[in-house]
């Protein structure tokens, strides 16, 4: 079904092909791999007969989950290779709607403008290419298998090299941490400019990438030495069903595996490691970022701990430190926490800026009580909300107010200034369920006002990420007079 046979050259599915080699290399230099971590550990440690044979037979089950869920790719590009998109109708309608979408692109009120950054270049420059490339192959039938053999050829090698960088990178990261890609290997990619910079200073990194792409080619030469694509005729609308009931039922059986293999824990840390799969731990990682703090770290007592912080901080019993003293009673002066979204010191002339960019936050400097040695706990902003409204340093992996465990009880400020008699509010100008911000002020003593709290005749001015700050500090204004009158 799959292939014929002419001349000792066989010829098969194109993304069968693709799919079934990529398998072979991933699962057969993973087991390689798992090998070479094994006994270059960055501590002494001795493994059992019962720990190899653990890590290498877990480990290939793992590789075989991870490794098909990576295909799914190749599998969408299998589900393009077909003439029936050329059909007059169907290829018409397919045109105008690259057509329109990259026309929208263009539009200045896109979502890819009021998203910002880079998104609107990416999303001409894709369906730009989307347009011109079916255009192409609609109007000149003659080009589509050449372009079909390309395209093929092209998919595989961007999987080898890849897979040969990410291997690379996993022994490097071992060496340097003593584990799989986890949260740490995240972060990294968040700064990929620092990162990129520190590897290109410590690597003759050109050479590197010659021999990765020299040893690309080879390895597409030596697996398809005697296999040429089949991309003719691949299957009839039946068949075709059959192979997307095949591969939906194979998948979600390598998820399973892949999903209990990440699952298995060993008394020995480095068996619970090279058992998994780089590659899938860093997924995992990327949608729930946080470090089991008892796997890499010692614990201490909880009650020890708390004992132990008291006595540092001298605070009572109670857990409070006496600020003052005396008959007089505090005055409850009203308190405004303001927090603006990108407002980087190179904007301030009070750090150096020349541009006059902030002339009125520059003159409220002169008459105020500036922190000059504070700095970014994080690299978002939800790392400097968590810093504000808990008075804690960063903690390792993901932020407080992104986990599902962020209910803090007593230790918010808005738990404590509620005590005291406050009103107690979060003011933001976006949707509060972006970065779990509604979630966790709401769980913590605020009050939470968000978009959903702004009426249209109070914007101005809005985009995908919020309000503008002029809108947001009238509805703050209104907010707070509504306050003063209950």
């Amino acid at each position: 079904m799959f292939c014929t046979n002419e001349k000792k050259i066989i010829r098969r599915n194109a993304a069968f092909l693709v799919a079934s080699r990529f398998m072979r290399l991933y699962i057969t230099f993973g087991l390689i791999l798992r090998i070479i971590l094994m006994y270059s550990t960055p501590t002494q440690v001795s493994f059992s007969i019962v720990d190899v044979l653990r890590s290498l037979g877990i480990g290939l089950l793992s590789d075989f989950g991870v490794g098909t869920l990576l295909t799914i790719p190749i599998f969408v590009l299998y589900l393009g290779l077909n003439e029936w998109k050329y059909n007059k109708v169907v290829g018409y309608i397919i045109e105008g709607v690259l057509a329109l979408g990259f026309l929208y692109s263009l539009w200045q009120k896109s979502i890819f403008h009021e998203y910002g950054g880079g998104a609107p270049l990416i999303a001409r420059l894709f369906l730009g290419w989307k347009l011109v490339s079916f255009s192409i192959r609609l109007f000149v039938p003659k080009c589509r298998m050449a372009w079909r053999r390309i395209t093929m050829y092209s998919t595989w090698a961007v999987y080898v090299l890849l897979f040969l960088f990410v291997s690379a990178g996993e022994y490097f990261f071992w060496q340097e941490f003593g584990v799989r890609y986890n949260f740490i290997a995240v972060d990294y990619l968040v700064y990929t400019h620092e990162v990129l910079g520190n590897i290109m200073e410590s690597y003759s990194i050109v050479p590197l990438i010659l021999l990765a792409i020299i040893a690309t080619v080879a390895i597409i030469v030596w697996q398809s030495r005697r296999r040429r694509f089949k991309l003719e005729k691949l299957y009839t609308p039946k068949l075709l069903l059959v192979h997307i009931a095949i591969y939906a039922t194979t998948c979600l059986l390598a998820f399973g595996i892949a999903s209990f293999t990440q699952s298995l824990e060993s008394s020995n840390q480095y068996v619970s490691q090279l058992e998994q799969n780089g590659a899938g731990n860093f997924v995992v990682a990327f949608f729930n970022n946080k470090l089991e703090y008892d796997k890499f770290y010692p614990m201490m007592d909880k009650n020890e701990c708390i004992n132990s912080y008291n006595q540092l901080a001298k605070l009572n019993k109670q857990g409070y430190k006496e600020l003052s003293v005396g008959n007089n009673k505090p005055q409850r002066c009203n308190i405004v926490l303001i927090t603006v979204e990108s407002l980087s010191a190179d904007f301030l002339k009070h750090y150096g800026n020349t541009e006059n960019l902030t002339p009125q936050l520059d003159q409220l400097i002169g008459k105020s009580m500036v922190f000059d040695s504070l700095y970014a706990n994080g690299n978002r902003t939800v790392r400097g909300l968590e810093a504000l409204s808990l008075c804690i340093p960063p903690s390792a992996g993901e932020s407080i107010i992104k986990q599902k465990a962020n209910r803090m009880g007593n230790f918010s400020v808005g738990a404590v200034l509620k005590q005291q008699g406050y009103t107690v509010q979060f003011l933001y100008g976006g949707d509060s369920y972006f970065d779990n911000m509604g979630d966790f002020f709401s769980h913590n003593g605020y009050d939470v006002i968000d978009r959903s709290n702004i009426s249209k005749n109070e914007i101005t001015f809005a985009n995908i990420w919020g309000v503008c700050d002029e809108d947001m500090f009238n509805k703050s204004l209104k907010v707070f007079d509504a306050n003063a009158k209950k």
